[in-house]
């Protein structure tokens, strides 16, 4: 009898995936949700200024951030799976770069458009403009990441096939997604 992976049910048809869309690029990163951590932080700033005669300073809204923090571990189940997830990982750290275009052959490049993302997971991290079942293309939540931790599960392994190649059994990311308010 074949092996049977329910996580990629979960992932392919139940839209239970963790999806990143790169705008400038076009390209995407789907990864299984096996989430370790998740906060989605709300901060209100406010700026105030103490005036003469009043015991209260005076206080003016300046606006509400947020900021997803994640962690997952991304398993594989065989060498193949395991390279479609070094990929996916490495398609998230050009995420951190914007995009470039090239004047001339010489030319180093000038930026094109900036690293922005967007970010999808179920009903949980979506634009609420969109439907919640779309993918992170039309109903991402847009923003940036601040960083990105990639590290190879160590006492899990690694699969060796081609002498000098290492691909990660399990890879453990986390990152820091800044929400960028479209409404």
């Amino acid at each position: 009898m074949p092996y049977d992976d329910k996580s990629n049910y979960l992932r392919d048809t139940r839209k239970q995936g963790l999806e990143f869309f790169h705008i400038a690029t076009g390209k995407t990163a789907l990864f299984k949700a096996f989430l370790t951590d998740y906060s989605d932080s709300f901060a209100s700033e406010w700026a105030s200024e103490k005036v003469y005669g009043r015991m209260d300073p005076i206080h003016t809204f300046q606006g509400t951030s947020r900021t997803i923090t994640l962690a997952w571990d991304v398993p594989a189940a065989d060498l193949a799976e395991a390279r479609m997830n070094f990929r996916n990982a490495s398609t998230m750290y050009s995420m951190l770069y914007p995009a470039y275009r090239n004047e001339t052959a010489t030319d180093a490049g000038i930026i094109a458009a900036p690293p922005m993302v967007k970010l999808k997971f179920g009903n949980l991290i979506f634009d609420a403009d969109a439907d919640f079942k779309g993918d992170a293309k039309s109903a991402g939540l847009l923003g940036w990441l601040s960083d990105l931790s990639f590290a190879p599960d160590l006492t899990a392994g690694f699969f060796y096939e081609t002498p000098g190649e290492l691909i990660p059994q399990t890879i453990k990311l986390s990152c820091t997604f800044n929400v960028l308010h479209t409404h």
